[in-house]
């Protein structure tokens, strides 16, 4: 029966606070489901992270943005947040691995592929597929290895799982892209010139640069490349500029060899005080207090 009670949202708060999820493991950036309980509870929800559904064994079903998505033996499922997930259901025998992850961390753990990830989830818009059984033993055995770290009491225990991580979504990323497509529809006009504006800001220092500039560059006007941005990812290109800018900042800001002044430099700002302002604002706090948060998660002072 359709819930008319406002959905669950799925967010690290929301994950720690619910008991309608087994967890494996949690951290700020991740959390790895072995089990959903209660499934009637779970009749609407709103992603306001990335999900991974890997179907080892039997079927389950849902609906995703209002449309049906089936998972089987060997299938995976990816959906970016802002997805409404409805009236789930499962089999018995089903078994599902859920991972739930934030941007930060796809940033992180993907920094030089992250323009891969891009063009296979918003170029190709791919959202689900079945996979070989040797790829599936591959996901499985990452799962294990994960499974078997869980009680470690390593001082970087965080740091190899999430390494773990990268390896898992590397597969991932070049699983996308090998797979089949609509070749004609992958090539329409509107695609291509979206994923050669990825290219441009992928290659483009500094990158912070505004819609004009990456639209004269690609011979178009910025209110089209605006719309073509909106029209295939439902981002404008100055929020995708700014996503491109902010994982390079992220990336950065972790190198201890490089001062705060020298990062504002090599990102295009003028001065400290408008690069300061600008991650703030981007990030959630100064850069001096970032590089302390990333220097804590590593377990080393940032010189």
């Amino acid at each position: 029966m359709q819930s008319f009670l406002p959905p669950l949202k799925v967010n690290m708060k929301s994950v720690d606070s619910t008991s309608i999820f087994n967890f494996d493991y949690r951290d700020g950036d991740l959390a790895i489901i072995s089990e959903l309980k209660e499934l009637p509870k779970l009749s609407s929800l709103k992603s306001e992270l990335n999900i991974m559904l890997i179907c080892m064994n039997g079927w389950a079903k849902m609906e995703v943005n209002g449309d049906l998505v089936e998972l089987q033996k060997n299938k995976i499922c990816f959906f970016l947040p802002g997805a409404y997930i409805d009236n789930l259901s499962q089999s018995n025998d089903c078994t599902l691995k859920i991972l739930l992850l934030s941007d930060e961390l796809i940033h992180t753990a993907l920094h030089s592929n992250y323009d891969m990830w891009n063009k296979a989830l918003y170029v190709r818009r791919i959202r689900e597929l079945v996979i070989t059984d040797d790829s599936m033993e591959w996901f499985k055995t990452y799962c294990d290895i994960i499974h078997k770290r869980l009680n470690s009491h390593s001082p970087h225990n965080k740091q190899v799982i999430q390494a773990l991580l990268q390896a898992v979504l590397l597969d991932f990323c070049d699983i996308l892209l090998t797979s089949d497509t609509d070749e004609s529809n992958f090539f329409s006009i509107n695609k291509v010139l979206f994923q050669r504006f990825l290219d441009l800001i992928s290659v483009t220092q500094p990158k912070r640069q505004t819609v004009a500039f990456y639209a004269r560059k690609l011979c178009v006007t910025s209110k089209y490349l605006s719309f073509v941005c909106k029209t295939i990812s439902n981002q404008t290109a100055s929020d995708w500029i700014r996503n491109y800018v902010n994982e390079e900042l992220r990336y950065m800001l972790k190198r201890p060899d490089l001062t705060s002044k020298q990062v504002a430099t090599r990102m295009g700002f003028s001065n400290l005080s408008f690069f300061g302002k600008y991650v703030k604002d981007n990030l959630g706090c100064s850069p001096r207090e970032y590089r302390k948060s990333f220097s804590r998660k590593m377990g080393n002072e940032v010189m």
